[in-house]
């Protein structure tokens, strides 16, 4: 959904319901603010940016200052002729969920 898909596109790709994919993206977007403040720490100050930014600069991404993390989940309905395009790391199609 982050990338502009919506839940009649994602249906046909994972075989769920709409209204099955609009009740998890609901409760995931419930149980994430829930989580927010625990688990996400912004730099409070333009010396705190600075030091993000140089440690990110020194892995070899200069100008960024956060990170944002996925989990694949193995797609098993994935058609025959998707499964090269889906096909991760671990050599089963699976699909990226963004948190």
């Amino acid at each position: 959904l982050g990338r502009g898909a919506v839940f009649d596109d994602i249906a046909e790709i994972t075989f769920a319901s709409e209204s099955v994919l609009e009740d998890f993206f609901r409760q995931f977007c419930v149980k994430m603010l829930t989580l927010y403040d625990e688990f996400v720490v912004a730099p409070g100050s333009a010396a705190e940016v600075a030091k993000v930014e140089a440690v990110y600069r020194h892995m070899g991404f200069p100008g960024c200052v956060g990170s944002i993390d996925c989990v694949h989940v193995a797609w098993e309905g994935c058609p025959a002729v998707l499964r090269n395009q889906y096909k991760g790391g671990k050599g089963y199609p699976s699909i990226a969920y963004e948190v």
